[in-house]
């Protein structure tokens, strides 16, 4: 069937925030961050496809649990968020997740403090998902998770890795009350390479820009860094993903 002119601008409504919002969807683009979703549990609510980029064969079973629509190139140009249109978007109903708080106690706490790059999220949710991480906490006031941006760097792990929105106090409560200690990721701290830090444990890393917020350095008990190799001759720091991904390979690698 395809696309018609109300499909159309729903579609391009939900570039908007408050659009995403109010249907509770995201949006997705491309073959392979589509099939991904699918594989790892999301199911679409629709797909449109531009058939001279794209087969329906080409998307496996994904047309079976769908609506599905061909496009046109003017369409595409109109649906895209991207330079060059991939020729397929899907739309997915957002996921809501119940945190189960037993989880915190026998786990690695990886905790986003007011993370506010889209590609930074993405990337650590892809990179949680390489290391075998199932769930990842972020503070109110961090970039929206299933932003067109943060959806397309995450490449598919986002239907792998539970992302939860926490409320501050709430989450220090939970912490304190499972004994659980708080470090944060500081210049200033203990390397990392030189301690063992056991389960359970939390890992709280700050904004982009802005580092720490208030609450969350009043509630670490120690700092942890990661060391230059060469400490005469290196960048004054390490982009936020970068610096996860490190946290997350040490700590959970043998």
């Amino acid at each position: 069937m395809e696309l018609s002119q109300n499909k159309l601008k729903y579609i391009v409504s939900l570039h908007q925030k408050k659009n995403r919002e109010a249907e509770g969807v995201f949006i997705a683009e491309g073959i392979k961050v589509i099939t991904d979703l699918i594989k790892f549990g999301f199911i679409p609510q629709m797909i449109a496809y531009n058939p001279g980029e794209w087969e329906l064969k080409d998307m496996g079973q994904s047309h079976a649990f769908c609506e599905y629509f061909t496009t046109t190139g003017q369409q595409d140009k109109k649906m895209s968020l991207l330079a060059t249109p991939p020729g397929v978007m899907a739309v997915f109903p957002k996921p809501v997740f119940e945190l189960d708080k037993s989880i915190l106690k026998d786990s690695y706490v990886f905790l986003l403090d007011n993370v506010n790059d889209p590609g930074n999220l993405g990337t650590i949710i892809r990179t949680a998902h390489w290391f075998g991480i199932h769930h990842l906490f972020i503070t109110p006031g961090s970039v929206e998770v299933f932003s067109p941006k943060v959806v397309q760097s995450s490449m598919g792990s986002l239907a792998a890795v539970k992302v939860y929105i926490i409320d501050n106090e709430e989450f220090i409560s939970d912490l304190q009350a499972f004994s659980i200690p708080v470090f944060k990721a500081d210049m200033e701290g203990k390397e990392l390479r030189s301690v063992t830090i056991k389960k359970p444990a939390c890992i709280v890393f700050g904004n982009e820009s802005n580092g720490l917020s208030k609450t969350w350095t009043h509630a670490a008990t120690d700092a942890l860094t990661i060391t230059a190799t060469q400490p005469d001759n290196h960048p004054e720091s390490l982009n936020l993903s970068v610096t996860v991904g490190i946290f997350m390979e040490l700590l959970t690698t043998p």
